[in-house]
């Protein structure tokens, strides 16, 4: 019995002492489990490092696209502009032949229907002319009548030519200031084109070298805001007193040939009366 007894107790003792031994070990189950955490950590790591340059060039791949559309709706802006200012300009140059022709059409009317007056008045003036011969009694009268007539047409035909002479030049001179008008346009529409072109060059540069999109979109903006200003503040010399000046030129001419043709129409009335006078009182 105490050899069965001191055997249970030796296995029982053996048993007890072991198990805590056994639990406690030599540390490697505590280790495999730390290894395990820091495997999952790194991964853990490590997928949110993909996740955040995933994000990160999602968002460098949006700017790109924002970039490359600003970029391209520079140049959408720049089309629509030059081709509202081609139609404004195409208006303009259509509007000004348009001008110019009906202009032509008017003065070619005028000078027909000047050229239709003076052939009635050359006819009226003709019949009133040989009334005047039926009158002559004597060789003097006749003689006398015929150098008024003479004196008369001529003096007719002087103005004329001066009084087309001073409305040739008139038209002359307006012509001239349209044309300087017009280049002057020209020139100013010529150096809008130069800035605008510059701008959107500019901008497209900026843009293309990955500048702030919004900072290039407002300098455009206010680039162009600048350039319409400044359209506005070049207009062209006002030609206004130079057209005072032609038209009182031409008033003159006609005025001072008006006058030249009356004092010659005075003189052969005087000498023709002188001549009519005489022949009655020696009758």
């Amino acid at each position: 019995m105490k050899l069965i007894f001191s055997l249970v107790v030796s296995l029982f003792a053996v048993v007890f002492i072991s198990v805590p031994v056994f639990a406690v070990g030599d540390g490697s189950s505590q280790t495999y489990t730390d290894e395990q955490k820091a495997q999952k950590l790194e991964a853990q790591k490590k997928a949110e490092a993909e996740k955040s340059a995933k994000i990160a060039q999602q968002k460098e791949e949006k700017a790109k696209q924002a970039r490359e559309k600003t970029c391209s709706a520079i140049d959408q802006i720049a089309g629509k502009v030059r081709t509202g200012v081609s139609k404004k300009s195409s208006t303009i140059t259509d509007k000004k032949k348009s001008t110019a022709e009906e202009r032509t059409k008017k003065s070619e009317q005028r000078q027909k229907e000047l050229a239709k007056k003076r052939s009635e008045w050359d006819k009226k003036r003709e019949e009133s002319f040989d009334k005047l011969r039926a009158r002559a009694s004597t060789d003097d009268q006749k003689v006398a009548i015929e150098e008024y007539i003479t004196s008369i047409k001529s003096a007719i035909q002087v103005r004329r030519e001066a009084n087309d002479k001073a409305f040739a030049e008139f038209q002359a001179g307006m012509e001239a200031l349209l044309a300087s008008y017009r280049t002057d346009n020209q020139s100013i529409d010529e150096q809008s084109r130069g800035k605008f072109d510059q701008a959107v060059s500019q901008a497209k540069a900026e843009c293309s070298a990955g500048g702030d999109i919004n900072k290039i979109k407002q300098n455009l903006k206010s680039q162009i805001e600048s350039i319409k200003a400044g359209i506005k503040e070049s207009k062209p010399t006002d030609k206004s007193a130079e057209i005072k000046a032609l038209v009182e030129k031409r008033k003159s001419a006609v005025k001072a040939n008006n006058d030249t043709f009356q004092a010659t129409i005075k003189q052969a009335r005087e000498t023709l009366l002188a001549v009519i006078e005489q022949a009655e009182s020696e009758l």
